[in-house]
């Protein structure tokens, strides 16, 4: 048996010769003796292809958005004639009040309406001569209120038939002020009687509007 002093280095250089000369060189065919880590790029999906769509619609089929600052406004409907439809005017309402109509002179535009309202015991009737060239005469019946819409520009005279003896008239003016009909009521034979004194309220009231 050797002795120990002489075993310790016999086994050292055992063990070194185990390890290869130079640490970290692998073994021929290899890069190293740690392989390097390399990260695999991932692969590029090819973009889907559109699908095809109906105009106006994104290529997912959902309905384009419009673009509110851009948003059409659609015009007026036109009547037969090409101009836009008329919207309709204002209404203005007269009272019988015992045997008065208040206001008993009213001021309107072409295409607005009179309302006569509490008309019981009372009626609404325009005088002959006393209304513009062309404009239709009316009677409503009575005890029923009543709405007229007038269209031609003039003064009016009209009365209560059970009352007229009593004053109870009254005068509308529709369009321009003074009535282009004004001189012509003046020297219409039905202005007379309970008549004048309507167009004696015509004219007044014409007045403090000027």
């Amino acid at each position: 048996m050797k002795p120990f002093h002489l075993l310790a280095p016999l086994a050292l250089l055992a063990l070194l010769g185990g390890c290869s000369d130079d640490e970290g060189v692998a073994p021929q065919g290899q890069a190293g003796s740690r392989p390097a880590v390399q990260t695999a790029a991932p692969a590029t999906q090819p973009a889907p292809e559109p699908e095809p769509g109906v105009p106006g619609e994104s290529p997912a089929g959902d309905a384009a958005t419009p673009d509110p600052g851009n948003a059409a406004t659609p015009d007026p409907a036109p009547t037969a004639a090409g101009q836009p439809a008329a919207t309709g005017g204002e209404t203005h309402v007269v009272k019988a009040v015992v045997t008065q109509f208040v206001p008993p002179v009213i001021f309107i535009q072409p295409g607005d309406t009179v309302h006569w309202t509490n008309m019981n015991g009372h009626n609404t009737h325009s005088i002959d001569g006393l209304i513009p060239e062309g404009a239709q005469p009316w009677q409503s019946k009575l005890g029923e209120d009543y709405s007229l819409t007038l269209t031609v520009p003039g003064a009016y005279i009209y009365k209560c038939d059970p009352h007229y003896s009593l004053g109870m008239v009254g005068a509308i003016v529709v369009g321009p002020v003074p009535p282009a009909n004004l001189e012509a009521l003046e020297k219409s034979p039905a202005n007379k009687g309970m008549a004048r004194r309507a167009f004696r309220m015509l004219k007044k009231a014409i007045a403090e509007r000027h």
